[in-house]
């Protein structure tokens, strides 16, 4: 877990694990530790940035991911494409000079505990044939204050 301090926003940054975007499976990270923040749920593209975003924005590759808390709770549960038109669907890209990573609305706020332990349980599926060959980084990012 990262702490970039007070100010900045977010302020907490866990990195869970890496997992392909071009191959389908399923993939499961365990994690605790994290203080009671409300966090949201990133699959960052390394190396990717805004000039890459008309690779990414457009695939069809269906992602489903769910954090479970250690009673078996569903905390968050997200399925979709990047292409899917309604937003309960849709992984959206954001992409800056950067970055770029997806999220999604259904796990965006999610509210983690100090002292419980989750999993997150990915499964990519359907995979677009036009989807580039790299390795999403998974990670939980909240907290801080968000200056006007």
């Amino acid at each position: 877990l990262e702490d970039t301090g007070f100010f900045s926003y977010p302020r907490y940054h866990a990195p869970l694990g890496g997992l392909p975007l071009a191959k389908p499976g399923s993939h499961t990270f365990r994690f605790s530790g994290l203080p009671s923040e409300n966090f949201v749920l990133m699959f960052y593209l390394p190396s990717k940035t805004d000039k890459d975003r008309e690779d990414f924005e457009n695939l069809s590759t269906k992602l489903t991911a769910a954090i479970v808390d250690e009673k078996g709770n569903v905390v968050c549960s997200a399925t979709g494409s990047p292409t899917d038109r309604t937003e309960k669907d849709k992984w959206f890209l954001m992409s800056s000079h950067r970055e770029s990573g997806y999220w999604h609305s259904a796990c965006n706020g999610v509210p983690l505990l100090r002292g419980t332990a989750y999993e997150l349980r990915v499964a990519v599926e359907a995979v677009d044939p036009r989807t580039p060959a790299i390795d999403m980084l998974a990670m939980v990012e909240g907290g801080g204050n968000e200056l006007p």
